[in-house]
């Protein structure tokens, strides 16, 4: 399963995006993440992320996080040890 990324993601949308990982994960889907369209992200959108990374590893269903984070939500993605989602430069 693909799911492009778009817009702002904050603490309004955090559940939308937990529960779409989530049935994922029951259904045993290999998901992989793009989030080049992303705008504003809130630290629960990064918590998500961090979550659902340990959870599919833990099942050992495959989570791609594409490197392709906008280069103005670097610094948290770097705080919230998700560095590797910021394209290099």
């Amino acid at each position: 399963m693909e799911i492009t990324l778009e817009g702002d993601f904050t603490i309004e949308r955090a559940d939308a995006l937990h529960n779409r990982l989530q049935e994922a994960l029951q259904q045993k889907q290999p998901v992989s993440l793009f989030f080049a369209g992303m705008g504003y992200a809130d630290m629960s959108f990064f918590q998500i992320i961090h979550a659902a990374r340990q959870s599919f590893a833990n099942k050992r269903i495959t989570l791609t996080l594409q490197p392709d984070l906008p280069q103005h939500l670097s610094h948290k993605a770097t705080l919230c040890g998700l560095g590797y989602l910021v394209p290099s430069q």
